[in-house]
């Protein structure tokens, strides 16, 4: 995790902008990099992502894109440039080193994550993975039963037919906004059974926005990443510990660290509330 670790440091910090590299002469070894190839992608759908790092404060807004990948089995969802992380980090696991060349290179990449967690729906389960420093957390459930309500309410969303549905999940009060004329049960994050592609998905109060950017009929591989090092938990720990992370980030660095960049505490509003 050295590599990813470092990338992680240098996103956090205030001081580091998508311009800005890093320089000297030093290099690290790579990380190791393996996945597991899952399904066979027929659909690839593309949403642009809009959030708020601070609820209900529109000031905080923040903008980002992920994509969601339909396989017979499974369906994966995970931020764009997560996917483009995965691909670099993978080619630099084969180098004998990884320099400040390598490392400006994945940090314009790193820096453009807005969505934290790998989440793939199959068997009947949802397994989501996510960083915290210094380690990879895992955790599943059981695929939520999301009760909707379909009303009569219809809008093109671009230039697609679609009808309103709302439901309520993970403390939030949520509407859909999905295309009978896509014949598939799914969309972003972890809401899925209604007639129809979500091609729009929001929260009451629009800490959360997902609102369709692209769709193909695209044959990609869907993988789960098996990182080195990977911490197994609980949903209600996972979000627990990304709290505390957020609340008191010195808890997770050294104090020589701290004590060069300084302490400071980061912004937290998670799609789900937990209690």
């Amino acid at each position: 995790m050295k590599i990813r670790l470092i990338l992680m440091l240098l996103v956090v910090l205030p001081c580091v902008s998508f311009a800005q590299s890093v320089s000297g002469n030093f290099s690290v070894s790579p990380d190791p990099y393996h996945s597991e190839k899952l399904d066979q992608s027929q659909y690839i759908v593309g949403y642009k992502y809009t959030f708020l790092e601070k609820e209900n404060d529109k000031n905080s807004s923040q903008t980002g894109f992920v994509e969601l990948q339909i396989g017979k089995k499974y369906t994966k969802f995970t931020d764009y440039f997560k996917l483009k992380q995965d691909s670099i980090l993978e080619v630099h696991s084969h180098y004998k080193s990884v320099t400040a060349k390598e490392i400006n290179e994945m940090l314009p990449v790193r820096s453009r994550i807005k969505f934290n967690l790998d989440i793939i729906r199959g068997n009947g389960k949802v397994v989501y993975q996510g960083e915290i420093p210094s380690s990879t957390y895992e955790f599943e459930t059981v695929i939520p039963k999301l009760s909707w309500k379909i009303s009569k309410d219809e809008k093109k969303i671009a230039g697609y037919k679609a009808r309103k549905a709302t439901t309520s999940y993970g403390g939030r009060q949520w509407t859909a906004w999905f295309c009978e004329d896509i014949p598939v049960q799914s969309g972003p994050y972890v809401f899925e059974g209604l007639p129809g592609l979500i091609i729009e998905l929001y929260d009451r109060k629009e800490n959360f926005v997902f609102t369709l950017n692209s769709i193909s009929q695209t044959s990609k591989e869907i993988y789960k990443n098996l990182p080195e090092k990977l911490t197994k938990t609980t949903k209600e720990n996972f979000f627990r510990l990304e709290k505390t992370y957020h609340d008191n980030p010195d808890l997770f660095f050294s104090a020589d660290f701290i004590e060069t960049v300084g302490s400071h505490k980061l912004p937290y509003n998670p799609i789900e509330k937990i209690n």
